[in-house]
């Protein structure tokens, strides 16, 4: 059922360029596009050394990088890596709560950076356009802007029959891999999106990395079909929703009644308006000093840290930068 929707996108062109054999040029120049300060993996070996010795050992690592990505064999100490975790929260209880830091050695960087520059050149005829991270030419800002339009549109939305619904659905590693299936569901109508105005497109789902919002009308039946949907992607992918971190939120003009009854269908967890989508306010009150305070915060925190003591003037305006 989920094959049988992924349209074909790849066309015999870029087929030929992904095949075609990777040149020296290529990768000098993922070699040099790397930050020169990011950790050495477990060879102790810098990208500064690579970078700054080229001319001696940049045909030996042009030939290794070659074979390796042509022969798909790899020496097993290129591929070993050295494995942080970093945690999100203070005091973390669960795997969930740590972020995984791969060090990996200076070769394997290099292979991935070539095949990472290979691949982006064709990444915006693949991905879906309501995915709108990790995609050249594509804002991040756009989705915010777009879903919070559509939090103050739902938040008038006081009077007449027709509610609206906004579920912000957290995947378990899913990137572009919901919207297929989306794309049937609607051309099928079995869900419906939300129009802020009359005239203006319909919106029934916008996609940041794995965070996604789904926008349909407050009707039992679409929430079987989401419901439907959502069980159909799982079977297929293996990836479930987590619905710990899912939310559903209801336009004004839903009574609490007939919100508890979709809400329990849902099975997540009900709140009065989403509150940042991803890591900005989607709707903002009179107070903007209020609104956005919490930026503020957060740099006083970082800056105040025994880090921040310890830099110069220079070094604290770089990181103020980092962290904004």
């Amino acid at each position: 059922m989920v094959l049988s929707v992924v349209s074909h996108k790849v066309t015999a062109e870029m087929n030929i360029s992904l095949l075609a054999p990777f040149s020296d040029d290529e990768i000098k120049i993922a070699l040099f596009q790397m930050h020169l300060t990011n950790a050495p993996g477990p060879d102790g070996m810098t990208l500064e050394f690579y970078q700054k010795h080229w001319p001696i050992v940049g045909h030996d690592i042009c030939e290794g990088v070659r074979s390796l990505l042509s022969s798909r064999n790899m020496m097993r100490k290129i591929n070993f890596t050295h494995v942080t975790l970093i945690p999100k929260k203070s005091d973390p209880t669960s795997m969930t709560q740590l972020r995984p830091i791969s060090l990996c050695n200076v070769i394997y960087k290099i292979c991935s950076k070539v095949l990472t520059n290979m691949l982006k050149m064709f990444l915006p005829n693949i991905i879906s356009p309501s995915q709108s991270v990790l995609i050249s030419g594509r804002l991040i800002s756009d989705n915010c802007l777009v879903a919070s339009e559509i939090a103050h549109a739902m938040k008038k939305k006081n009077s007449g029959w027709n509610g609206v619904m906004a579920l912000k659905l957290d995947i378990n590693r899913a990137y572009d891999r919901l919207s297929a299936l989306l794309d049937v569901w609607e051309a099928k109508e079995r869900i419906q999106g939300i129009k802020i105005c009359n005239g203006a497109p319909s919106t029934y789902h916008l996609l940041f990395a794995d965070d996604s919002f789904i926008f349909a009308r407050s009707f039992l039946q679409e929430c079987c079909e989401l419901n439907e949907l959502l069980k159909c992607y799982e079977r297929a992918s293996g990836q479930a929703g987590n619905l710990g971190k899912s939310s559903v939120a209801f336009s004004a003009n839903v009574h609490e009644f007939d919100a508890q009854l979709l809400d329990d269908c849902l099975g997540m967890k009900q709140v009065e308006y989403h509150d940042r989508y991803p890591g900005l306010p989607v709707l903002t009150s009179k107070s903007k000093k209020a609104t956005f305070t919490y930026i503020k915060d957060r740099l006083w925190k970082k800056l105040n840290g025994w880090r921040g003591s310890l830099l110069s003037s220079a070094r604290k305006e770089i990181l103020i930068k980092a962290v904004a």
